[in-house]
């Protein structure tokens, strides 16, 4: 099972140093829809964990992807750099 991590240069800096391998910098809406779409696609990935900004845009998708299937991948906002 993989880890990956979908933000901004500090967040995927930060999980880059603690050993997550599979990232996505995004710096807008639609890159971090793209990237969210394609994790969606490897069914090898078992957690995405997402910046709470981008995962604000995509709350629709992620509300969809949880309903549509039963516990992978696991969906996990974090804080960004900018969020207090």
């Amino acid at each position: 099972m993989k880890i990956v991590v979908i933000g901004s240069r500090d967040s995927v800096l930060g999980f880059s140093l603690a050993g997550i391998h599979e990232r996505y910098l995004v710096t807008t809406r639609e890159e971090a829809e793209e990237a969210f779409t394609r994790c969606l696609q490897d069914c090898a990935i078992g957690i995405i964990l997402i910046e709470q900004t981008m995962a604000d845009h995509l709350a629709t998708r992620i509300r969809d992807t949880g309903k549509k299937r039963n516990m992978y991948p696991i969906i996990i906002p974090i804080p960004g750099s900018g969020d207090v």
